[in-house]
């Protein structure tokens, strides 16, 4: 899934989005999974393949911005 962040229709930045990688140790043991529910509740994460903010400009806090706006979209769009 891929999302172009725009500001007065010139683009800002690109975020890519993917499915979850099927095995990362770091994640499970951070979230505190076992093998068996890790099966079961991988489809809940996203990996966020590709983050780029464009060069053309500076626009403060774009970064955590796109961040938060493609966390509150993605729900609705996976």
């Amino acid at each position: 899934m891929w999302y172009v962040a725009t500001w007065s229709e010139l683009w800002d930045a690109q975020l890519s989005l993917s499915a979850a990688a099927l095995k990362c140790g770091v994640r499970d043991r951070w979230i505190g999974w076992d093998i068996r529910s890790q099966y079961g509740r991988l489809n809940l994460i996203a990996n966020n393949s590709r983050f780029l903010i464009l060069p053309d400009w500076y626009r403060p806090n774009v970064g955590s911005r796109v961040l938060s706006l493609a966390e509150r979209r993605i729900g609705a769009d996976w």
